[in-house]
């Protein structure tokens, strides 16, 4: 695999705001960034926004059990998140979760969802069961208060009664910090996500790769893709201001190749800074025996740097399962 190293990020005029908190030495001190948890997505002061397709009601529960029972819902009725909250270096904070929905065959009613959130041990700590069909409004919301430092939230949208896959959303918002040290977040381009120190894990499809591009240029040539063979993710590192020092991140894309046994496709992976720099590649030729994986380690990334990375499909099946994994180092201390 042929992988370009990483240039410093400062001299490329990446993006990079320092939040650096002073810390009294009489207060308690700060909280540590939460471990990654497996399955768990971390979130961090600015929340998250899920867009997903409903489940399906379980016809046998409706007509046993009547609207309005909460109980025997098949498991297909169910869309699941599993949250870290990592608000690191405050102690505490609010959050609340709302859930929305769109009903696009019966304009006249709303469906009915309802929202339940769980603890790691699976105990049900919070509910919003709001009957929405005819004239109830169409979200439910809970509020959790005083959550701390790396509590793992899951959360059940449940379709009681409404259109099959229609698309709804998952608003996890994060406020009311408590604690000794609260930081200034960082700033959030749109279509941004924030990166945390327990890093993310992205499972997508891949991209339709360019056939004249194939055709033309040989397979290895790594110009003339069309954009559908691209797949893009923008980041914003967010750390705790204890560790705003200079950062290394490590960015690995995999993915698989259902239809040829014997061959393992081809992507590239491409990461740039926020004036649209390329700043480091890996491009090795994957296609026969080659590694079923393109990594790229970035160091020296300030706190609050933005960059961008680009999966290509060069020459796979289109539409392949893909991950992308993004993990910070060890944390440096901030100096």
């Amino acid at each position: 695999m042929q992988i370009r190293p990483a240039l410093p990020l400062v001299a490329l005029g990446v993006l990079a705001v320092s939040s650096i908190a002073m810390h009294d030495p009489e207060l308690a001190p700060p909280t540590e960034p939460c471990a990654a948890v497996e399955g768990a997505e971390a979130i961090g002061v600015h929340g998250t926004l899920e867009s997903f397709r409903g489940g399906t009601p379980d016809p046998t529960s409706l007509i046993d059990q009547g609207i309005g029972d909460q109980t025997g819902l098949a498991g297909v009725s169910v869309t699941a998140f599993h949250y870290l909250v990592d608000i690191a270096p405050a102690d505490t904070a609010t959050v609340t979760i709302t859930l929305d929905w769109d009903e696009p065959t019966q304009p006249d009613l709303r469906g009915d969802y309802d929202l339940h959130v769980f603890d790691a041990e699976g105990n049900e700590i919070a509910a919003s069961t709001g009957d929405n069909l005819l004239g109830g409004a169409q979200a439910e919301t809970v509020f959790l208060s005083g959550v701390e430092q790396c509590t793992q939230v899951i959360v059940h949208a449940k379709n009681w009664l409404g259109t099959p896959g229609a698309e709804a959303t998952l608003d996890v918002g994060i406020s009311n910090l408590q604690g000794d040290h609260v930081d200034t977040p960082c700033e959030l381009p749109e279509g941004a996500s924030a990166l945390l120190a327990a890093g993310t894990g992205e499972s997508f499809r891949g991209g339709t790769p360019d056939p004249t591009s194939v055709v033309d240029q040989g397979i290895g040539d790594q110009t003339g893709l069309a954009a559908a063979s691209v797949n893009a993710f923008a980041y914003v590192l967010d750390v705790p201001s204890q560790y705003a020092g200079a950062q290394s991140l490590s960015i690995t894309l995999d993915w698989d190749e259902p239809t040829q046994p014997d061959l393992r496709g081809d992507y590239d992976l491409h990461v740039f800074d926020a004036d649209g720099n390329e700043i480091a590649a890996s491009t090795g030729n994957n296609l026969t025996g080659g590694v079923q994986a393109e990594t790229v380690s970035l160091s020296g990334v300030s706190d609050c740097t933005f960059f961008e990375v680009h999966a290509k499909n060069w020459l796979g099946t289109p539409g392949a399962a893909a991950t992308l994994d993004v993990s910070p180092g060890t944390l440096t201390p901030a100096s």
